[in-house]
């Protein structure tokens, strides 16, 4: 899922980044446009530009639509019913069976220790996407099915010839993908920015109230929502950008509430003027 908590992180004057003063070397400011940043370049400036990403705060608020936490491949002969499990092997056959109620799409997967059937409910749209010889990445829970491991809707990954073996790349966070922008290009680009970016984030609050509130740091919230360390750390930080993101609309509304009560005592001065002309 994909939470909208947009927030603004630069300084502005009227909606313009205003340049900040020059730091230390390795130092990002927020106002960065989003081309100077390590593997974008202008190309990918313009990709960015379509998703509504044009400085370096707009892409550390570019938030993942879902996380994936994959666990260590297995062989397929080691595997247990009930584990959650990766497995990567060969395609050896295809099907998509339309004879029960539930429609489903079908493969055997084949590695050097034995066979594991995969199967996906409505798996139409795979029907031109996993072919036989193709090898595959696999991620679900294993059941034990009229005597076969069968694995039911895991994620899945098609791993390209040049392609290495890194289970660490498939976890993390899946961004909302553009036309030439795939959501692996967009967390390599986040996540090679991601330490330097986080340090410039402001901070809101003090650390007593941030310890009496079990609150992650606002720079940590970033971090861990781009780059978790483990599944559990992802409610804290999503509860301390949605607090951040309550706290600035209530922010917002007193500054529109101060400025009315100040241009009506201003209006209020002027009409008290002329009157008394």
């Amino acid at each position: 899922m994909h939470h909208d908590t947009r927030m603004n992180l630069t300084n502005s004057d009227h909606g313009r980044a205003v340049p900040e003063p020059p730091g230390r070397p390795n130092e990002i400011p927020l106002s960065t446009p989003v081309q100077y940043l390590k593997g974008v370049g202008p190309a990918r400036a313009e990709a960015f530009a379509e998703l509504g990403v044009a400085t370096a705060a707009d892409l550390l608020n570019y938030f993942p639509r879902d996380w994936r936490f994959a666990p260590e491949p297995k062989k397929i002969a080691q595997v247990r019913p009930g584990e959650t499990v990766c497995l990567v092997g060969t395609v050896e056959q295809t099907g998509y069976q339309t004879h029960r109620r539930t429609p489903y799409f079908e493969i055997t997967l084949a590695d050097d220790s034995g066979l594991c059937q995969a199967i996906w409910f409505h798996g139409k749209y795979l029907i031109n996407q996993l072919e036989p010889g193709q090898t595959l990445m696999v991620i679900g829970q294993a059941k034990e099915y009229k005597h076969r491991l069968q694995l039911a809707n895991p994620k899945l990954h098609i791993l390209q010839p040049d392609e290495a073996l890194d289970h660490e790349a498939f976890s993390g966070p899946i961004y909302p993908a553009g036309a030439k922008l795939s959501s692996g290009q967009i967390k390599k680009i986040i996540h090679t920015s991601l330490d330097a970016l986080v340090e410039q984030v402001p901070e809101f609050f003090s650390a007593e109230f941030l310890k009496a509130n079990a609150f992650l740091s606002r720079g940590e919230a970033y971090r861990q929502f781009h780059r978790p360390d483990h599944e559990e750390v992802l409610p804290e930080a999503r509860r301390r950008l949605k607090y951040d993101e309550l706290f600035l609309m209530q922010l917002g509304l007193a500054v529109k509430r101060h400025h009315v009560r100040t241009l009506a005592d201003a209006a209020a001065m002027v009409i008290g003027v002329v009157t008394s002309l």
